[in-house]
């Protein structure tokens, strides 16, 4: 007979092995030795995709300043955020191209830097085309509102509306998701409220030359869009499996896929969006 099936004498202390098998089946049924995992996209092609198109477009400007020439300024005049370009000459792709156009390169190390981090995080977690849309919905929603509500006689270029959109959408998966980040990753997300509250504030007590209704703008559209077609996670009810490592792994099982009613979402922000360019025009 052998060792695991001989009977155990009733003052018989279990063994070593026995209590961490123990220890190990209790932390697995409360979760406390679970690695959670709900990564849609294992490498954020997109985020780069983006920030390269930043940089390359920025080229051009590094050699019109080394070279002394206007090819860089004759981008941004064609290409930036300006009120009578838009709203009375209907060049309505600037609100689009000018989130791709940066003033030097302080300015484009300070979004590059915020794009790379954030994107990542939001693209590993919510998937491509949920980024795509919160940065995209974010940056027009950003330009509209500088367009409206901003100085109408500033240029205005930058990703910083679309950012503060990522931004948004990052803190509001955190705070849906907060049970499942341990307290170091909860400390860094009041951090990232206490930055975006600071660089808001100052904005506007600096006002020119700073987008701030942009930044507010995309950070409102942002947190709408994750909260309308943002992912919501669950965990599985079976048992997890288990790793190499002895730890338990869940994956997380997304319970508001980007699909059906959620698309409708998409549509109607994108009509708000529309009436936000009504509005402009009217205005003109």
């Amino acid at each position: 007979m052998s060792e695991s099936q001989r009977p155990r004498h009733p003052l018989e202390a279990p063994t070593r092995e026995e209590i961490e098998s123990e220890v190990m089946t209790e932390r697995l049924r409360t979760g406390r030795a679970v690695r959670i995992t709900w990564a849609q996209a294992k490498t954020p092609w997109l985020t780069w995709t983006l920030l390269a198109l930043i940089v390359i477009i920025f080229i051009p400007g590094m050699l019109a300043y080394v070279s002394k020439t206007t090819l860089y300024d004759t981008m941004v005049t064609k290409g930036a955020l300006y009120w009578p370009a838009v709203a009375r000459h209907n060049e309505w792709w600037r609100i689009i191209s000018s989130i791709f156009l940066h003033a030097d390169l302080a300015h484009l190390t300070m979004n590059g830097l915020s794009l790379y981090y954030l994107g990542n995080n939001l693209e590993l977690n919510a998937g491509r085309r949920r980024t795509l849309i919160i940065f995209f919905l974010s940056g027009i929603a950003g330009g509209l509102l500088q367009l409206l509500l901003g100085g109408h006689q500033d240029y205005g270029i930058g990703a910083s509306g679309a950012i503060f959109g990522m931004a948004g959408a990052v803190l509001l998966f955190m705070w849906r998701h907060r049970t499942y980040f341990p307290s170091t990753a909860r400390q860094a997300a009041m951090q990232m409220v206490a930055l975006l509250t600071f660089q808001l504030m100052l904005g506007f007590a600096v006002g020119k030359g700073i987008g701030n209704w942009a930044h507010l703008g995309g950070l409102l559209m942002g947190v709408t869009c994750a909260w309308l077609i943002g992912p919501m996670y669950v965990r599985p009810n079976q048992e997890p499996q288990m790793g190499a490592d002895g730890i338990g792994v869940y994956y997380m099982v997304d319970s508001q896929a980007l699909s059906g009613r959620r698309w409708l979402w998409v549509l109607v922000l994108s009509a708000v969006l529309l009436l936000g360019g009504l509005l402009l025009k009217l205005g003109a």
